[in-house]
């Protein structure tokens, strides 16, 4: 469904930094894939590149068969609006608009239904545990409550993937086992879901782990009938086999 071939991304002007460097990687349908990785490694780099959030330097990202690469801006927008859905460490909400009303916001514009649209949204809320906070304010609720309602905008347009980048990190435990605990959950409907950590157990929720350290991915390990216990144990190892 999505794959990044080469990709290359600096930053600066006259002294050129390399964040990645000729990384490839790919994403099956439905698939969990959790990054890893020192800051500074290039992990959200590639995030945000993988979901045409920013242009790579060199190399060509794919999306279900489609270069971003050929996509206008306007195009591109929309496929990020419609087809994936997007989770940060801080939920970008806006201060002017209530709870649902955040969450409603990419899809306003939609040529659908604003009752059923409100609706779906509504159920949302109710699935993710903040049903009742519709009206209130984002200053009026929890980080945690915050994240959930960020997860519903995400989730709003039936992605086909969901971009997680550091989405527990600025969470206390309850709250991110409940942030992982939906993830997870949605990930079981069929959606892929693409995680930034530096959270061992919130890795250990995927069934593939990629380490990244200087902008290259240095490992990769497939998960199949371990438990989240054993595959917890195992990411500190894995890492400290490549001193990450």
């Amino acid at each position: 469904m999505l794959q990044g071939s080469a990709l290359v991304k600096t930053f600066g002007d006259t002294q050129k930094i390399r964040v990645l460097n000729r990384v490839d990687v790919h994403v099956r349908p439905g698939e969990f894939v959790a990054v890893m990785g020192p800051s500074g490694s290039g992990k959200s780099t590639l995030l945000f590149v993988l979901s045409g959030t920013d242009r790579p330097t060199e190399g060509e990202v794919l999306f279900e068969g489609v270069p971003l690469s050929s996509l206008s801006d306007n195009r591109l927008s929309d496929v990020r609006r419609t087809k994936m859905g997007f989770v940060f460490q801080k939920p970008t909400l806006l201060r002017n608009l209530n709870i649902l009303d955040n969450i409603l916001l990419p899809h306003i514009a939609d040529k659908t239904d604003r009752s059923a649209l409100k609706e779906k949204a509504r159920t949302l809320m109710e699935k993710t545990g903040i049903g009742g906070l519709e009206d209130r304010d984002i200053t009026e609720v929890s980080g945690g409550q915050l994240q959930r309602a960020g997860l519903c905008r995400a989730l709003l347009g039936d992605p086909r993937i969901v971009f997680a980048d550091e989405p527990t990190g600025a969470l206390n435990t309850q709250a991110s086992e409940a942030i992982m605990d939906l993830l997870e959950s949605v990930h079981e409907t069929g959606t892929a879901v693409f995680l930034v950590t530096h959270d061992p157990k919130v890795a250990a929720r995927a069934g593939r782990v990629l380490a990244m350290k200087d902008g290259q991915i240095v490992s990769e390990t497939v998960f199949s009938q371990e438990d989240r216990a054993t595959r917890q144990k195992s990411i500190p190892q894995i890492l400290r086999k490549h001193n990450i």
